[in-house]
């Protein structure tokens, strides 16, 4: 190799050197730029603290201080709050027509079914064999029954608190049962023009007797021993 070859070589590889530090530095100085950018363009954990504690975002639960304080409850109101044996059901405000019928029962005749309450409303049920019927339910005015015992004693509404309830069993004549949504009031009329001889609860077991008519339908009643 002659010298001029020899110089040559060396100016080649000082030049690819200079031209890959110049390629580095370039590359070094916008992957700086670009992960300066990044960096401000996500909060640190400080500004979104910060954030959230100046300003509540959409969904965002109230701020203790924020919220309305609430005056306790009166008398009335703590009455009529449900407690553990008072289940809350609504009462019956809208008059039912035939298109609230949402299935109907083949005519039973008389079945057993089960209604209960307080010991003294009990006792006087069983001495009388009569049955008065409530004020209101879900599917208004009516005596009301369940066809299995346990569910009879946790909807009734008589014992208020924890205190024991006692259930009783009726044969009651039922006939074909109106399965009605719930919410509307049913009375013996609407049944008696359509056939029906009872009103039931649609997918609840919930079955209802309306009228002051109902002593004739609902007969044997006695203590549930089961």
């Amino acid at each position: 190799m002659t010298h001029t070859q020899e110089f040559s070589m060396k100016n080649c590889r000082r030049r690819l050197e200079q031209t890959n530090s110049r390629r580095q530095r370039t590359f070094r100085r916008y992957y700086s730029s670009f992960c300066c950018s990044f960096h401000h363009s996500i909060p640190s954990c400080a500004s979104v603290s910060r954030y959230r504690r100046n300003k509540i975002m959409p969904g965002w639960g109230v701020r203790k201080q924020n919220q309305k304080v609430r005056a306790p409850l009166s008398a009335r109101q703590r009455q009529a709050a449900p407690v553990n044996n008072a289940k809350p059901s609504n009462n019956a405000w809208q008059p039912v027509t035939p298109y609230d019928v949402a299935a109907v029962s083949q005519d039973m005749g008389y079945v057993t079914l089960y209604h209960a309450t307080s010991p003294q409303n009990a006792a006087q049920i069983v001495q009388s064999q009569w049955l008065k019927p409530g004020n209101g339910g879900e599917l208004g005015p009516g005596a009301y029954f369940c066809a299995d015992p346990d569910n009879a004693r946790f909807r009734q509404r008589a014992v208020p608190g924890k205190g024991y309830a006692v259930v009783l069993s009726a044969r009651v004549k039922v006939g074909a049962t109106a399965c009605i949504t719930s919410g509307k009031v049913v009375d013996a009329e609407f049944l008696r023009s359509f056939g029906y001889g009872s009103a039931k609860v649609y997918e609840k077991d919930i079955y209802m007797i309306p009228g002051w008519g109902s002593w004739q339908k609902i007969t044997n009643i006695m203590y549930h021993t089961g």
